[in-house]
């Protein structure tokens, strides 16, 4: 959610939204995609999902937003399709626990990896030549697994809000877009990048609301 708050926050101040913003560094959504963690962060993750979920189930808000770094859940999931089955079906009793809840549920998909060349020090190093900081779209734009569970359920009130065209073209994604640095580091979109994406995130949200 870190990508996405200096937009959400721009977004929110344009339309008078009252926004909850809880999310914690590392932690997946589902505990199936944690293999990496060790066993006390997992062991906090898994109660600060509790929490949340709790706090969703009582305060019952209008739109749910989910954006994560869920491409790390990939090679855990993909060995097997017993796995990934189950990987789905966690996903869906999850919205399915929101959407009873009276809110709209939207999953960002993930923005694109920096490959260790989309990065504010490539960009410093090529300051005249910002275009050998891009990456390959078929590289960096990984798959989804949290998004496409959700794309594939019959849910009227749960989609996936795709921003991957403000990143990249056809083919390649880039690190510095309209003047801004798209990253601050490996891992996080910048803050003043973030906030230039407010109408195009907005042109996404603002209809499930009216």
């Amino acid at each position: 959610m870190k990508n996405w708050k200096p937009a959400l926050l721009e977004l929110a101040k344009r339309e008078g939204w009252i926004i909850t913003m809880d999310s914690k560094g590392g932690c997946p959504v589902l505990e199936l995609g944690a293999a990496d963690l060790d066993i006390t962060k997992a062991v906090h993750c898994r109660e600060k999902s509790a929490t949340n979920n709790r706090l969703i189930a009582e305060e019952e808000p209008d739109l749910i937003i989910v954006a994560q770094e869920a491409a790390k859940t990939i090679d855990e999931i993909a060995g097997s399709d017993a796995v990934h089955q189950k990987y789905n079906a966690e996903v869906e009793s999850l919205v399915e626990s929101w959407v009873v809840t009276g809110a709209q549920v939207v999953v960002i998909r993930d923005v694109p990896q920096t490959l260790s060349t989309a990065t504010p020090e490539c960009l410093e190093i090529n300051e005249s030549n910002p275009l050998v900081c891009a990456s390959d779209r078929a590289d960096a734009l990984l798959s989804d697994p949290f998004a496409e569970a959700v794309d594939g359920l019959e849910i009227g009130d749960a989609r996936v809000v795709d921003m991957s065209e403000y990143f990249c073209d056809d083919d390649q994604c880039y690190a510095l877009i309209g003047g801004l640095p798209v990253n601050f580091d490996e891992r996080h979109l910048s803050r003043s990048y973030s906030a230039s994406l407010a109408t195009g995130l907005g042109e996404q949200l603002l209809p499930m609301l009216r």
